[in-house]
């Protein structure tokens, strides 16, 4: 039996290789310049046992040079298909006034920051004029007062389209997120329906009583009286989780929500994320208050809107529910572009914190066989949910696990900001260095710094240090944009009769990769079985690993 065992402690780990016979040379440097050395053959004889050795939290990446399948590789067109997505807050990325907050001249000056690191767009959360009422909720602006302008927090619209002119002429694509299910009840349109403007009275979901039913949240738990409010101008109750939720039920509505869509893409907006979909159109209480038809079907209407104004604009979609659920939203095609998948995200935390492989098996064999592996999108976390590093706990062994994960699994890899260097703190301000208030601002940050993570915890020690989570993230991003099969082939799971082993290939047009995760904390010998991979057990393959 072959032996492959690591000799370098980094995760991203490159093995040599004890074989007999003739040592083939490496093979020549890919696109990016990354190098794959030679290992030991899988033969006939290793096929069901090709053993490996590797270190706690270890991850091998591994190319197969003479196997490959185009019909497992997604070879259509979207610019999505092929990013790295930087999840950013404008609040809390770079303030280049000194009033504590952040704006897009600061997201300007801090651009290069984001194509360093090997980003390829940029989506932002709501930058439209939105509720602030001094808590950190509201202050994240998913209650829009008015969609056809700016947050002045962040500057004028010019400023936003200096902000995408920059980013357009560096290659980098501009996502917004787009709230449709709900707005602010302070805004011009709410006051209307109050008072039953002609125009406005319909715009919003209302109601002279409770009505009856097992109306509660949306997602499960609650009571009426938490979605049903009573407004003391009209007197009559409207339905809310949060803000006042939209009649989508009325054609007007529907129009101007399209109207709004493509008043951005035509200003050069390059694609949306979709807030809280699954909740837009309600059919009745419980359980018809989420993923309903009318709800798939408006999203269809929204989706042909967003493609006939702009054909190679996207849209993901936050569908905070199983894989299953989410694929509804697929459509044959005819729906979103990509959807988050929050299920991969916690079984990846929890794969990480146990050292169990079978969270993410389970995620990977109950997807639908019929929706494309690549229309799931991909985090480690975002706005909504804590930090991977307060949810795992801290050590650069497991975060850096982590990222070879995001950045090997099928699906476009989404990175909130500070994730590469492992930021505390959901809405923390970027910590770019070790002065006063981290070089976020020179005045009084909006919200208080998190000082945890250590000296070295902030951008300029990170990037100084060629082993840090920064550089591996920077790595491991430029080597999937340079491997077709990490981009845009389809995953196989591959047997490894260990429970702390996660091994799967990526297909490829010219070659393979093979990515092989220890999660656990122990060193461990795994032998691989490659059967039901689609390689030939009566051939033999020649392996490089990654240097």
């Amino acid at each position: 039996m072959k032996k492959v065992f690591s000799i370098l402690p980094a995760v991203l780990l490159f093995a040599l290789t004890v074989s007999c016979g003739q040592t083939r040379p490496d093979l020549p440097p890919n696109p990016a310049g990354f190098v794959y050395r030679n290992i030991a053959d899988l033969t006939p004889q290793s096929f069901s046992n090709y053993s490996l050795e590797l270190k706690p939290y270890e991850v091998k990446i591994i190319k197969i040079s003479n196997f490959s399948d185009p019909t497992k590789v997604d070879q259509s067109k979207g610019w999505w298909k092929d990013a790295v997505v930087y999840q950013l807050y404008v609040r809390s990325y770079y303030d280049s006034d000194g009033n504590g907050v952040g704006d897009f001249n600061g997201l300007v000056e801090k651009l290069d920051y984001i194509t360093n690191l090997g980003a390829t767009a940029i989506w932002t959360l709501p930058v439209f004029k939105s509720l602030h009422d001094g808590g950190i909720g509201r202050a994240l602006g998913y209650e829009a007062i008015d969609y056809y302008a700016t947050d002045p927090d962040y500057g004028t619209i010019d400023d936003f389209k200096k902000y995408m002119a920059k980013a357009h002429s560096i290659g980098v694509k501009v996502i917004m997120d787009m709230v449709i299910n709900h707005g602010a009840t302070n805004s011009e349109w709410f006051k209307a329906s109050e008072k039953k403007d002609p125009k406005y009275k319909d715009w919003y979901i209302w109601s002279k009583t409770i009505p009856a039913g097992k109306w509660q949240m949306p997602w499960g738990g609650g009571s009426p009286d938490k979605v049903w409010h009573y407004d003391k101008i009209r007197q009559e109750y409207f339905y809310a989780t949060w803000g006042g939720e939209f009649n989508f039920s009325n054609p007007e509505v529907r129009k101007e929500f399209l109207k709004i869509a493509s008043h951005w893409l035509d200003m050069g907006v390059d694609g949306y994320r979709l807030d809280a979909i699954r909740y837009l159109i309600e059919e009745g209480p419980h359980p018809l208050q989420a993923d309903t038809a009318s709800t798939l079907a408006y999203m269809k209407e929204y989706q042909a809107n967003i493609k006939k104004t702009k054909p190679d604009a996207m849209s993901v979609g936050e569908v905070w529910e199983s894989d299953s659920i989410v694929a509804k939203y697929y459509m044959g095609g005819g729906g979103f572009d990509q959807c988050f998948s929050f299920g991969l995200m916690y079984a990846v935390r929890d794969a990480l914190k146990s050292g169990s492989k079978y969270g993410i098996l389970n995620i990977f064999n109950k997807r639908p066989k019929d929706i494309p592996q690549i229309y799931f999108a991909n985090f480690l976390e975002n706005h909504d949910v804590p930090r991977l590093v307060e949810a795992i706990g801290k050590g650069d062994d497991r975060l850096k696990a982590a990222a070879a994960l995001l950045m090997t699994f099928p699906g476009t890899p989404y990175v909130y900001h500070g994730t590469e260097y492992a930021l505390q703190g959901q809405y923390n301000p970027m910590k770019w260095d070790e002065s006063k208030a981290n070089g976020f601002t020179t005045g009084k940050p909006w919200i208080s710094v998190y000082t945890s993570g250590g000296k070295g915890n902030n951008v300029e020690a990170q990037i100084k240090d060629p082993d840090s989570l920064w550089n591996t993230y920077k790595k491991l991003i430029a080597l999937r944009k340079s491997e077709t099969s990490l981009k845009r082939g389809d995953l196989v799971l591959v047997t490894t009769g260990n429970s702390h082993i996660l091994a799967f290939l990526r297909y490829g047009l010219d070659d393979t990769i093979i990515v092989v995760a220890n999660l656990g904390d122990e060193n461990e010998t795994v032998d691989l079985n490659f059967k039901n991979t689609g390689l030939a057990a009566d051939k033999t393959y020649f392996l490089y690993n990654l240097k």
